[in-house]
């Protein structure tokens, strides 16, 4: 799994070797919906018109799921020198 800044595009891996997926709970929506704010605001931060980032952040509530993992190793995948490097404690 990668997970990248918006602003930025600071970027991480994760790796786990398992991982379980299940249908995501009610209580998990108001998360999705902080995580989507930001996510657009981010966009707009950039330039991006609100259509363009309501647009690229829009999701179907039927189609999210949960995904549990133990992350076992994280990676930097920030573009520049440092990309692919071990992050370690």
């Amino acid at each position: 799994m990668t997970l990248t800044v918006t602003r930025d595009h600071t970027s991480f891996q994760i790796k786990a070797s398992k991982a379980h997926t299940g249908p995501r709970c009610n209580d998990d929506l108001p998360e999705v919906d902080r995580q989507q704010a930001l996510f657009r605001d981010g966009l707009s931060e950039l330039g991006y018109s609100e259509a363009q980032g309501v647009g690229y952040s829009v999701y179907e509530t039927a189609n999210l799921v949960a995904v549990e993992f133990a992350p076992e190793q994280v990676f930097s995948q920030t573009p520049g020198p440092g990309a692919g490097q071990e992050i370690t404690k």
